[in-house]
């Protein structure tokens, strides 16, 4: 059995244990600082990481907004290109609208007056199941293309809308016929004839529609009233 005796006084055992109690503290400032520093410098970089995020995210929603832009300028050439083609495949018509009208002035009355004329084109579906007999719905002076007796199709037509003045309705009646004999027109139909007072008198106000099948195959030989 052993005994240990200290004889060190009591003054300096008090002055070592505040020393040791001091240092004891002073290492746990020294941890709680750099745990409070190192976390510091975590978030730091934490939040410079994310700031370097952002910035590349934006850089991308400018890239892509930019990306957008062209796209859609570039699908607002295309709808204007789109619609320049079809502009021009609507006026690319077998029959020009020239020479409509010069149909129209050699199938009109010199007593009849034109004071409207519109052409538009307007597209025909058929009735389903109707079939289209080679040459029976062609008038005289046209031509249809190989169709080898198959169900019709939707065909593109020149609509023609006409109003004018004559003296009366026997003027008008002859209009409608000479429209209707020429070989360009289909469908001719009077709309309405009515009365009309002027300050020479009582005309009669008509209003008359033919079509111009552009399914068909014209050949112009007369110049004059060549357009069949």
């Amino acid at each position: 059995m052993s005994l240990s005796i200290d004889l060190m006084p009591r003054n300096c055992r008090e002055v070592l244990n505040r020393r040791m109690m001091v240092r004891r503290w002073t290492l746990v400032y020294a941890l709680t600082a750099t745990a409070i520093f190192g976390t510091y410098w975590f978030l730091s970089l934490a939040n410079h990481v994310a700031g370097q995020d952002r910035d590349a995210l934006a850089i991308k929603v400018k890239i892509n907004w930019s990306r957008n832009e062209v796209v859609n300028q570039l699908l607002k050439e295309i709808n204007e290109i789109e619609e320049a083609v079809t502009r021009y495949n609507r006026l690319a018509w077998p029959v020009r609208a020239s020479e409509a009208i010069d149909a129209i002035s050699a199938a009109t009355p010199p007593a009849v007056s034109l004071i409207e004329l519109s052409i538009t084109p307007k597209e025909e579906k058929p009735a389903a199941g109707t079939p289209r007999p080679d040459g029976s719905n062609k008038k005289r002076g046209a031509s249809a293309p190989p169709s080898g007796g198959a169900a019709e199709t939707s065909k593109v037509l020149m609509r023609i809308e006409m109003e004018g003045l004559a003296p009366d309705d026997s003027a008008v009646a002859r209009f409608v016929s000479a429209l209707d004999a020429h070989p360009l027109f289909s469908r001719v139909a009077l709309e309405f004839t009515r009365a009309k007072g002027l300050a020479k008198g009582e005309v009669r106000n008509f209003r008359i529609t033919a079509d111009i099948d552009l399914s068909l195959r014209y050949s112009f030989t007369d110049a004059t009233t060549g357009d069949d």
